[in-house]
């Protein structure tokens, strides 16, 4: 099955529409924004990513599982450190990246933005190039939600 394929207007209505449904998505982009701008130490940054993964658990049912360094690798390839597709029906994080925190930030961004982007499965491609919704939804937790909206406008 291919996946979908939206214009400009469709996928500027589809990010908005996930980002309002989803309030995690502005928690994880404040953290973000926190962390660049240095209002975050290491600690902080680490506690609040757990509460973020505490969160979403609650929030999608999807049990975060904590597994041993090589084993999301081993399913999904080297340099994929998490994972929702390792075992269906649960994200596992491998925990070599819990000791860095830059890392655990930028698997979390990933898997919330895979997570949210899926629509019945599928991933929604901007047209036909190589632009997803999952790039496009991550740039909005990492930069600033609203220029990526106003540049599918």
């Amino acid at each position: 099955m291919a996946k979908p394929s939206y214009d400009r207007a469709q996928m500027r209505r589809f990010l908005n529409e996930v980002w309002q449904r989803n309030p995690l998505l502005e928690i994880l982009h404040r953290i973000n924004q926190r962390a660049a701008d240095g209002q975050l130490d290491r600690d902080a940054l680490q506690q609040q990513l757990l509460d973020v993964l505490s969160y979403f658990e609650r929030d999608s049912g999807i049990p975060v599982q904590v597994v041993a360094d090589g084993l999301v690798q081993a399913a999904r390839g080297a340099g994929n450190l998490a994972s929702m597709r390792s075992r269906p029906g649960y994200l596992q994080i491998e925990s070599q990246v819990f000791r860095d925190t830059n890392v655990l930030l930028e698997e979390v961004n990933h898997e919330i933005a895979y997570h949210y982007a899926r629509q019945n499965g599928d991933v929604p491609n901007l047209g036909e190039g190589p632009i997803d919704a999952i790039g496009l939804l991550e740039s909005m937790i990492t930069g600033s939600p609203g220029a990526v909206l106003d540049h599918l406008s």
